[in-house]
């Protein structure tokens, strides 16, 4: 199973801290800029694939956040641009959606758990395996009108008392 290292799992500790975002009409590398030094992460552009769908790392941004986790300012702050991240390479990249798509990564998940059967707990009122019968915790022979013992153990099913009134 994959296991972060230490760089992207500071990158995911940072991503669920709270941040404050107040920028107007700020390029958005700066605004990029401002948020690395502010997490101490390492955030960059994917400049040829902004490039590539004619956005320029220079287009001013004017976005206000308070009070809500770094992961929700990026997805806040790059919705408005059609643009996405990832953590890859020990790195937060911003890139297109499409991009960010193709960037698949492998990961394993134990699933013993759900495969091994799981054995349903005994019924404690299971007919015939009342305490008479080598049960516990139930009722049979005459005392239980609807579990009136095991017959063909008369030895375990105690006296018969006749039907019950």
């Amino acid at each position: 199973m994959h296991k972060p290292g230490s760089a992207e799992q500071h990158i995911l500790s940072e991503l669920n801290k709270t941040t404050n975002l107040d920028v107007v009409e700020m390029p958005l590398k700066d605004v990029v800029n401002y948020l690395a030094e502010l997490h101490n992460i390492p955030i960059v552009l994917a400049t040829k694939k902004l490039d590539e769908i004619g956005l320029r790392p220079d287009i001013p941004v004017t976005k206000t956040l308070r009070g809500v986790t770094l992961r929700s300012a990026l997805r806040l702050l790059l919705k408005d641009l059609e643009l996405s991240y990832l953590i890859q390479d020990e790195v937060i990249q911003i890139t297109t959606p499409e991009d960010a798509s193709t960037q698949l990564a492998t990961k394993v998940y134990p699933v013993g758990d759900l495969v091994v059967p799981v054995q349903p707990p005994p019924n404690l009122f299971t007919p015939g395996l009342g305490p008479m019968n080598g049960g516990a915790n139930t009722m049979s022979g005459p005392m239980n009108p609807l579990n009136p013992g095991n017959p063909a153990m008369p030895q375990l099913n105690g006296p018969r008392f006749g039907p019950p009134f």
